[in-house]
């Protein structure tokens, strides 16, 4: 109006998708300008045909994103723990550019991975005149290429890229945990058993076994 631009206001949807190895998790949080979120969950089993054989994810999240009317402004996608690998080193600097550039030739060693080959991220869990401790995280290139494949074919761009483990520790820390605890979360499933372990709200371990339920 009088030459001003004017925005209008929006709730916003946020969408998380898991992908297990039995099924598919969604998560949907609409945060309304006034008022309280809304959160919407569900889980889909991933069927087996006779012989075995599991259908296209892709195919699979399409009907649910449209059965459930699902589809939202911002999606967020968690990649399994099992292509994860996490590492932890001591650092003499706690600049987050500095150990962005570094990060990949400091943990060389310690993985099966070419520098080259590998998507990393980290946090800080430590500082300390002794050292900073950083916890690497660490990703094939390829594996988050076909993760983005996967979803270009859904028909949606994520905007964040996790993994299990790090989203239960926020929930966990935001459940009133102190930053100076470590604490386990251990899921025990029909197929597999999961645990996460967390220190100073830093996510440094995760680990699936087959259960024997």
């Amino acid at each position: 109006l009088h030459g001003t631009n004017k925005v209008a206001l929006m709730a916003r949807k946020v969408l998380g998708i898991d992908i297990g190895d039995y099924s598919v998790k969604f998560v949907q949080v609409e945060k309304p300008v006034r008022g309280s979120a809304t959160i919407r969950a569900l889980e889909k089993r991933i069927p087996l045909s006779e012989n075995g054989n599991k259908p296209e994810i892709s195919v699979l999240i399409k009907e649910v994103l449209e059965k459930h009317q699902l589809f939202s402004d911002d999606y967020t996608v968690s990649i399994t723990s099992a292509k994860t690998l996490v590492r932890e080193i001591i650092l003499p600097f706690k600049e987050r550019s500095k150990i962005d550039k570094i990060i990949k030739f400091n943990i060389e060693q310690s993985i099966p991975f070419q520098p080259d080959d590998i998507i990393t991220d980290f946090e800080i869990k430590d500082i300390s005149p002794a050292g900073n401790t950083v916890v690497a995280y660490i990703v094939k290139k390829e594996d988050v290429r076909k993760y983005l494949e996967l979803f270009e074919a859904v028909g949606i761009k994520p905007k964040v890229i996790t993994f299990p483990s790090y989203c239960l520790a926020a929930a966990a820390k935001n459940s009133g945990i102190t930053d100076n605890e470590t604490f386990a979360i251990v899921d025990i499933g029909s197929y597999l058993a999961s645990v996460s372990v967390s220190n100073r709200g830093v996510p440094c371990f995760s680990r699936k076994f087959e259960s024997q339920l």
